[in-house]
Parts: structure tokens; C-alpha cells; sequence
């Protein structure tokens, strides 16, 4: 193809290498005493470096040239080159408005599968004026969506990111995940395949990078802070998901949500099966001391309210639970805990309203609750438990001091009326200005007022 690209002058170059080095993508080398292009794959074709060169060495061409390749400028010429390169690579992206790949000291990429890297890492989300982590697509081509990821679920011994981590208990394991959704992506919808994969119409999980806690923890601090206000997501999923699911459903959010801060899911071992929730059961509950420090080691990089919480289904049980271990240890961090949104929490009704929400309350943390009498699944887990849950809303929706809950029954979404929060476009545009601007209820336009005896709750508008 036809393209600018940078020409040296070997007549004029004395050597000096100045511009070599400074040069952000490693486009150009010393060989023989003298400046010379690495390769068309490595030169953006700018010119940065032209008007920088004393003896006019450097010009620009428009030749028949390869495309520049960003992936393999990072993988060959950048993190090689330690982190005054990576550094300047990066000052430069942005100067440009742009970011660049996930990169990790020793050379390693996202696009290789689970590969574990070393602690220095840099942050950078492919992101071009839109959400945190996620790049824009044309029409034909799918959009990227970066998530990190913690997880005490055990590694399979396999490389392929759908099946690398399964449902036993393992140690917690840190990494990034990669979700591709269709250019035709449309809000509230969940393109799943029923056969065989494809990107142009499927979300799928296209890539896994694990990562030191340490790289973690410095990642997440520094893409928290690149949209300030936003800081970090935690996403705790519910009963019955697999980890490749759970981190698809994470992207579906991340996305539909446009949410500019640091999305970070906890995937806890569940057995992604209708017919395990026994076993789903006691694995939330085992997981409950490793959440609590992953809300630790979250809230410590966060600054002052800027760390929001969501859990689903018996994910709210288990983060409520590890919310209280974090308050126990270390009380301090509350503060650090802007939002706990539990969507169609699986929790015991009378223990919540007794125990939890005073306890929250007391803490200072806001909390909002999504209810809905029209959740069949929470409906089952009442009949099994003996007794309502909290998100069931029956006979009616739990009104309690220092909770906004909202009435999610009538809304549009999918049979069981359990995953609203990723099937009902009402649903979204309400958490939309929830997470993104903090509103409360009585702004957020989809929502009209409930008066009770016992409080006031609210409910989407018809």
C-alpha cells in the first residue's frame, strides 16, 4: 500500500544517534554509525522526528510501505526497550489522543493467551474517545473491551481462554481479559453463539493475560485515574455462570454502560450450572475472605468515594459479606466505597433489613437495591431457603432507612426476570446514571416516586 514513511539520509546522518532514541516507536536504529529505519511496520509515518534532526538527515517519503502495526511496535521495539521507551511511547499516544496496548516489562502482549507477566506494567486501553477499555469498531470490523479480572477459581491446564479457568477453588489469580462485541452491538442484548464463534456477531472472550498482584493493583490504580470521578467497577456476578461467561457479560456491561473508569469483575467458582447451586452456595461463601481483600487492595488505590460496587444474585450475598469483613478489619477504607448496588440479591429478606443494611448504613456507604416480584429465579430460592429474598420484592418492594430501592417488576428483559441489569435497556440507561454521574433517584428520569407507610421507594415509569 501506499503510505508515508520516514527516509534517512546516510550522506547527511554524523551519527549522532539523538534522534534514535527518542524516537517513540523504536522505528529507528544505529547500524554502521548511522541512523537507518528498522522497518515500514514500525514507523507511524508522523514525522515527529524530522523537524528534530540538525542536519536534516530525516525526511518523509510516500512510498509502498507495509501498515504500521502497533501490536508488533509494542512486542518488538517498545517494551524492549525498557521503560524509558514505554514511557516515552506512551507520552506520545496521548499526545496524539490515542493509548496503546496492555504491555508488560518482559515483552509479553495481550494477544498471547494466559500468559503470566512481570510486575512493571503499563496501563493503556485501546481506547479512542470512548469507554475505558473500549475501541471503537467500524462497522465491519468488532469492538474490544479490556476487563480486569480476579479470581479464586483453579487454572485448567489449557490455553484457551474459554476454558482456562473452570469451577474447583484455587488461589486468587489477577489478569486482563479481552471481549470482542459485533460492530452491529446493540444495548441490552448478549450475542451469544449457539455453534460456532464468530466476532463479526458474537460477544466473545478473545484473549487472557495473568498478571502479579502487584501489576494488577498498579494497573488498575493508574487506568482508574485516567477520567477523574469515575474511578474503578467491581462487578461480582451471580449463581450459575462460567468464568468465560461471567467475563462476556462483564464486557456486554462495560460497554452498554459507557463507563470510563476501571472495570474489575470477581469471577468466584461458580459451577455455571442451573442444577449447581448447592455447590454455587458454598463456593460464594468460601470465597467471601478473598473478596474482602481484593475490596482492600481496590479501595487503597481508589480515592474518596470513588470505588463502585455491584453484585448480582448470590454475588450480592457474597460481596455483601466480604463488604463487612473489609468494615470489620479495616473500617477505615468505607470511605473509600462511593456505591454498593446489589441487583436481584439473593440474600435472606429478614437478615438484610436486621443486619446488613444497618451495618451499611452506619458505615456511610449509599446503597441502591434492584427488586422485582417478577424474579422467578429468586422466587425458587425462597421456596429452597424457607424464606424471601431480598430482591424478590414480594409482597412488595423492601423500603428501609438509607436504601434507594428501586422497583424493577414490569421491565422489559428475559423470562426469568433475574438478569434485568443486562437485558432491560431501562435497566442500563438508570445504572448508566448511576455509575457515571452519581445521580440519585429523584434525578434519574426513568424513575417516578412510591410513597409507603414505610418509606419511599421508586419504580420505572410506564
Amino acid at each position: 500500500m501506499q503510505r508515508t514513511v520516514v527516509k534517512i539520509n546516510e550522506a547527511r546522518c554524523i551519527g549522532c544517534g539523538e534522534r534514535v532514541s527518542a524516537c517513540p516507536q523504536g522505528a529507528l536504529e544505529m547500524v554502521g554509525g548511522k541512523a537507518r529505519l528498522a522497518g515500514d511496520l514500525f514507523c507511524d509515518g508522523l514525522g515527529t522526528c524530522t523537524r528534530c534532526c540538525h542536519r536534516g538527515a530525516i525526511s518523509r517519503e510516500e512510498r509502498e510501505a507495509a501498515p504500521y502495526d502497533e501490536r508488533r511496535v509494542m512486542a518488538e521495539r517498545v517494551v524492549p526497550g525498557g521503560m524509558v521507551r514505554i514511557a516515552a511511547h506512551l507520552e506520545y499516544l496521548k499526545m496524539l489522543g490515542k493509548s496503546c496496548f496492555l504491555v508488560a516489562n518482559q515483552g509479553k502482549y495481550m494477544g498471547y493467551h494466559a500468559v503470566t507477566v512481570g510486575v512493571t506494567v503499563l496501563f493503556g486501553y485501546l481506547l479512542q474517545g470512548c469507554a475505558s477499555g473500549l475501541q471503537a469498531g467500524s462497522p465491519e470490523r468488532p469492538r474490544e473491551v479490556t476487563v480486569m479480572v480476579a479470581t479464586d477459581r483453579a487454572a485448567r491446564d489449557t490455553d484457551e481462554p474459554d476454558r482456562f479457568f473452570g469451577s474447583e477453588r484455587g488461589g486468587m489469580r489477577f489478569g486482563a481479559c479481552r471481549v470482542s462485541l459485533p460492530p452491529d452491538h446493540e444495548l441490552a442484548e448478549i450475542e451469544s453463539p449457539f455453534y460456532a464463534d464468530d466476532a463479526a456477531e458474537h460477544l466473545l472472550l478473545t484473549d487472557i493475560v495473568l498478571l502479579e498482584e502487584q501489576a494488577f493493583s498498579s494497573l488498575v490504580a493508574a487506568s482508574s485515574g485516567l477520567f477523574p470521578g469515575q474511578g474503578s467497577f467491581l462487578y461480582v456476578h451471580g449463581f450459575n455462570m462460567s468464568f468465560s461467561k461471567a467475563v462476556r457479560y462483564m464486557g456486554q456491561l462495560t460497554a452498554d454502560l459507557d463507563y470510563r473508569g476501571c472495570p474489575v469483575l470477581f469471577s468466584w467458582p461458580s459451577k455455571g450450572k442451573v442444577t449447581g447451586y448447592d455447590h454455587d452456595e458454598g463456593a460464594q461463601l468460601a470465597s467471601q475472605q478473598n473478596l474482602a481483600g481484593l475490596l482492600g487492595l481496590l479501595a487503597s488505590r481508589c480515592a474518596e468515594r470513588e470505588l463502585s460496587l455491584l453484585g448480582h444474585s448470590m454475588g450480592g450475598r457474597l460481596l455483601v459479606g466480604a463488604v463487612q469483613q473489609l468494615l470489620e478489619r479495616q473500617p477505615g477504607l468505607a470511605s473509600k466505597i462511593g456505591l454498593l448496588i446489589l441487583v436481584a440479591p439473593d440474600i435472606d429478606s429478614d437478615r438484610f433489613a436486621r443486619e446488613v443494611a444497618p451495618a451499611l448504613r452506619e458505615a456511610g456507604i449509599r446503597v441502591v437495591l434492584y427488586a422485582s416480584k417478577g424474579d422467578r429465579a429468586l422466587r425458587v430460592s425462597g421456596r429452597l431457603h424457607g424464606a424471601p429474598r431480598a430482591g424478590a420484592a414480594r409482597p412488595r418492594p423492601l423500603v428501609l432507612p438509607g436504601i434507594e430501592t428501586i422497583d424493577a417488576d414490569g421491565i422489559d428483559g428475559e423470562f426469568f426476570g433475574h438478569t434485568y441489569h443486562h437485558r432491560s435497556r431501562d435497566v442500563i440507561s438508570d445504572l448508566y446514571y448511576l455509575l457515571n454521574f452519581g445521580l440519585g433517584p429523584d434525578c434519574r428520569f426513568s424513575l417516578e416516586p412510591v410513597d409507603t407507610t414505610d418509606g419511599r421507594y421508586w419504580r420505572f415509569r410506564e
